[in-house]
């Protein structure tokens, strides 16, 4: 069984825990001889994430402007900046340009929860 992750088994300058965490997660792109080969190594593809409604990828993004307001003390966030919240990578300069785009179409609700956390609006 190879490593779960890399560092863990070095070979003849070859890291093949790094090796084999980029085979499993780029199990799908291989052809189908090279899947049969790493699955006899028990090297078997990622499981595909569970996706999420808009209203959990909504209520997702908001915490992550929470956290980055608090951390900062506002909501001008970079354009390019990445928020890592709960685990994941957020584009949260991404998304709070899109709701100010959008602020004449978001619900009343969505304005008063990004307002409540300083929003500035255009």
């Amino acid at each position: 069984m190879f490593p779960a992750e890399p560092g863990l088994l070095v070979k003849d300058g070859e890291d093949l825990g790094r090796r084999a965490v980029a085979q499993h997660q780029g199990f799908a792109k291989l052809a189908g001889e090279q899947q049969e080969l790493l699955t006899t190594l028990s090297i078997a593809p990622s499981p595909a994430p569970a996706r999420r409604t808009q209203e959990e990828m909504r209520s997702h993004n908001l915490r992550a402007a929470a956290q980055y307001r608090a951390r900062v003390g506002h909501l001008d966030v970079p354009r390019s900046h990445t928020e890592e919240a709960e685990g994941e990578a957020v584009r949260l300069g991404a998304w709070i340009s899109q709701q100010r785009v959008k602020a004449g179409k978001l619900s009343a609700r969505r304005v008063e929860e990004l307002s409540a956390l300083d929003m500035r609006w255009p």
